[in-house]
């Protein structure tokens, strides 16, 4: 049976750049009947009174018209990636987030994070059609596919992370990488399981034939590791943000039964 959740909205946390005292803050149902949402944005290009939000299992970001108002869902899902998803029924698989490009008024560009079918990770590149109001599949660049390593402690799919955000300082991609259950491979620098990520997709690198360009200010370029790693030594930091006014990074991460 398919479980519905309701979206409780924190208002300071989509419209306030301040922060709030206790007795400012309050949380507001606005809408249920949802599967699984897992992430909530904002694009006043798109509309200035909605909010996207991204259901994990369905596979699509859908439309909530009038939010503080009247809430209605937009039936016209700016995207449906669905048939790109992994069939597994583990819940931690599917689509893992999105997020607008900071240039989205010119370029239309959304960026996601989902399972395919051979249960890869992948970042993808998806463009907005103004005219059919969609983001249609015929318009996915794939930036990254990371493979999960294999395991020798579970085979569960689990650790593949979700959250896929521009720093509001530095309009750079971060990424969060699981470690795909395989503990020992957050603190290998050759492979980027186990990471926080940090990419340029609105430069793309044309000579080398990527679809991103490497931030040379990331550590382990140095090392000879993969130059996309930003942080590392993490398990499954599945929702992290950033600080709107420092870029700040604020980083949850899993414990371990075994600890």
């Amino acid at each position: 049976m398919k479980e519905f959740f309701s979206i409780l909205l924190i208002f300071y946390s989509l419209l306030s750049q301040n922060a709030l005292s206790d007795n400012e803050a309050s949380v507001k149902k606005i809408f249920e009947g949802l599967d699984f949402p897992a992430h909530i944005s904002k694009n006043k290009f798109i509309s200035p009174s909605s909010i996207f939000v991204l259901e994990h299992k369905s596979g699509q970001i859908v439309e909530i018209q009038n939010y503080d108002s009247k809430p209605q869902i937009n039936q016209n899902v700016i995207l449906n990636i669905k048939s790109l998803l992994t069939e597994n029924e583990n819940w931690e698989q599917g689509f893992n987030g999105f997020t607008f490009s900071p240039k989205f008024k010119d370029d239309n560009y959304l960026f996601v994070s989902y399972n395919n079918k051979k249960n890869q990770i992948i970042i993808s590149r998806f463009k907005y059609d103004d005219k059919i109001k969609i983001a249609p599949l015929s318009s996915e660049v794939k930036l990254l596919i990371i493979d999960r390593l294999p395991s020798v402690s579970s085979d569960k799919p689990e650790h593949n992370c979700g959250t896929i955000d521009f720093n509001p300082k530095d309009n750079y991609l971060y990424v969060c990488i699981g470690d795909t259950r395989v503990p020992e491979s957050s603190q290998n620098i050759n492979v980027l399981n186990g990471k926080i990520i940090r990419i340029d997709p609105l430069n793309p690198n044309k000579k080398e034939g990527k679809n991103y360009s490497i931030v040379k200010e990331n550590p382990f370029i140095e090392l000879e590791g993969k130059p996309e790693i930003l942080f590392l030594g993490l398990r499954n930091p599945w929702k992290f943000s950033f600080d709107s006014e420092t870029g700040d990074i604020y980083i949850p991460d899993l414990g371990s039964e075994y600890i």
